[in-house]
């Protein structure tokens, strides 16, 4: 169990933070309950035990809902893809904390906001694509069909255009880490920025990165009910 007293910014309040995994004894005296970690039915019902009326349960996760592991309990050999709500124990939140603009704390991978005067903008020297000889990057590691098979779907278009493949789910070798992964993907034109769920609004870091970190063109995969893409998954066909 780790613990820390914060300050609010501008305020006189403060917070003691506690992080606990296994002690869920230690959430008894809190007044605000974050789940953020995958909780199994063992894990709930030892917090639900020493729930208090007064306090607030907030479920957290960054992840769509076909891959949130805070509702989904593996059953035997099965693994993952037999997976279980687990709202049979009464399995109720106060608010929810996602990327998803409907829950009570919005915290989206990113957002556009529109230029107005007299904002502060960060300058950023863009790298000079026009003497680059690479043209698109991707990076994966979860290869196995979720929504849709996109690691068969990359390799497949692989054959069109020359792709550099990084990750388990690739060709090459794993990209090396921090700046030196950033300087090396600077070097490319597009990012192949797919998402392994399509789930209303989620667009992750992929998207986000590519544009804000590596300096590229994300390429990314049309769902209706996402955002406007390079091209339809249904066709494949470039616009």
């Amino acid at each position: 169990m780790v613990s820390a007293n914060l300050r609010c910014p501008h305020t006189d309040k403060r917070i003691t933070f506690i992080a606990s995994i296994a002690d869920a004894s230690a959430i008894k005296d809190a007044d605000v309950v974050i789940f953020a970690a995958g909780v199994n039915s063992s894990t709930w019902e030892r917090a639900m035990a020493v729930r208090k009326a007064h306090q607030v349960w907030v479920y957290s996760t960054d992840e769509s809902s076909r891959n949130s592991p805070q509702v989904r309990e593996p059953m035997g050999a099965g693994g993952r893809g037999s997976a279980r709500p687990l709202g049979f124990n009464g399995y109720k939140f106060n608010m929810s904390f996602t990327y998803y603009s409907k829950s009570e704390v919005v915290a989206p991978f990113g957002e556009y906001i529109p230029f107005k005067e007299g904002i502060i903008m960060k300058k950023v020297n863009i790298t000079s694509k026009s003497q680059s000889k690479k043209m698109v990057a991707w990076i994966s590691s979860h290869c196995n069909p979720n929504a849709w098979n996109r690691t068969t779907f990359v390799h497949d278009l692989a054959r069109l255009i020359p792709i550099d493949m990084y990750g388990a789910c690739g060709t090459k070798e794993h990209l090396p880490h921090g700046s030196s992964a950033t300087a090396l993907l600077q070097t490319y034109k597009f990012y192949i920025a797919f998402e392994d769920s399509g789930c209303s609004e989620y667009i992750t870091e992929k998207f986000w990165q590519a544009l804000a970190d590596f300096e590229l063109v994300p390429i990314v995969v049309y769902f209706s009910y996402s955002f406007t893409a390079i091209f339809s998954l249904t066709s494949a066909k470039f616009w």
